[in-house]
């Protein structure tokens, strides 16, 4: 029986062939991890997310998000860099403020004040773009901005989404809710 391989390195070839495509694939997914997050005063402009049509969303959906590895599945990273509207309740980040500017936005009353905070997934730091918020902890309050998909440090520690907020009202669960 005779041998008809042929030894002109085409076994090498194709090893290095699924090498590279390996590299490929893996560079994919981890190149998205090294990405610098977005300056809080770079989001707060007007982009091409105020051209678009507002995107309800929910703490279940943002809450896909890994919070481990900054992975967002595919209904989450559709969101970065849209117009969107979430509830939830404000934390300031300045003791004692009747008024803030920056806050952080979470699902639920007394989130990182009384509790230990949520993982990052669960939180939002909010910058308004125009007339400071009214801090009221025990109101939930309805805020739509351009929201991006960042961790962003803050005094109760890592924060996976930013959104430049534009309009901050209270939470009216009859007005706020979705049309069927």
């Amino acid at each position: 029986m005779t041998d008809t391989r042929d030894d002109s390195g085409g076994g090498r070839r194709s090893a290095r062939l699924w090498f590279v495509l390996a590299a490929f694939v893996a560079g994919m997914l981890i190149v998205p991890m090294w990405r610098t997050p977005p300056d809080v005063d770079a989001v707060a402009g007007d982009g091409i997310a105020s051209a678009l049509p507002t995107v309800a969303t929910t703490w279940r959906t943002l809450g896909r998000l890994d919070a481990m590895t900054g992975f967002a599945p595919p209904e989450v990273a559709a969101l970065n860099g849209r117009r969107v509207r979430i509830a939830g309740f404000l934390v300031p980040l300045e003791d004692d403020a009747a008024r803030a500017s920056e806050f952080l936005l979470v699902p639920y009353f007394g989130a990182c004040i009384h509790l230990p905070p949520p993982p990052p997934n669960q939180m939002i730091y909010v910058k308004m773009v125009g007339a400071p918020v009214v801090v009221d902890l025990t109101v939930p309050m309805l805020i739509e901005g351009e929201l991006s998909v960042a961790t962003v440090d803050s005094p109760y520690g890592k924060v996976g989404y930013l959104i430049a907020g534009r309009v901050a009202t209270p939470y009216d669960p009859e007005r706020s809710a979705p049309a069927s």
